[in-house]
């Protein structure tokens, strides 16, 4: 089950902290800049749409190019956070398939020479070289983006909810 995968991985996984805790500070940044992102928007539509007048100062022009240099400076942000969170995850994706090759190698070693006379060497290439590549795409091309999907969504509606808690909860009924 995922709790024996999870345990199997736990030690090599552990070696690899330093590079875990720096994509997910990185994936958290991304969080934290994606969730950011609509508020200097929300300066230039109050602008376009006339609502703003009593907010913003004499120097509109100032407050509206600020805003759009602050979404700039946000995607930029995140763009750079998510470049460093997928390469340190998928480093350290490769250094654990590597060394859960080289132990699986060395199990192999271990075995006696009736098992390698029963089973085929084309199901112990798979296993070796196939499954655990398999292993590490999902971990870094299918749960990361999921992780920050979700944590995503859950951010959207913790600040759907403190904005305004009613709409938010139109809009969730809606969803």
């Amino acid at each position: 089950g995922l709790w024996q995968i999870v345990q199997r991985f736990r030690a090599p996984l552990r070696q690899q902290w330093r590079l875990l805790l720096l994509a997910f500070v990185a994936m958290f940044g991304t969080i934290g800049l994606r969730l950011i992102e609509p508020w200097p928007l929300k300066f230039v539509v109050d602008y376009l749409s006339g609502a703003a007048a009593p907010f913003l100062p004499a120097g509109q022009m100032a407050v509206l190019t600020a805003a759009a240099g602050a979404i700039v400076v946000a995607v930029a942000g995140r763009a750079l956070l998510s470049y460093v969170s997928t390469v340190a995850l998928a480093q350290a994706g490769m250094r654990v398939t590597v060394q859960i090759r080289a132990d699986l190698y060395q199990h192999l070693l271990a075995l006696p020479m009736s098992f390698f006379q029963r089973t085929r060497s084309a199901e112990l290439l798979t296993a070796v070289v196939g499954d655990i590549g398999r292993l590490q795409d999902v971990a870094v091309s299918a749960l990361m983006p999921l992780l920050v999907s979700v944590l995503t969504l859950v951010g959207m509606v913790i600040i759907m909810l403190w904005m305004n808690w009613q709409l938010a909860l139109l809009a969730l009924f809606a969803f």
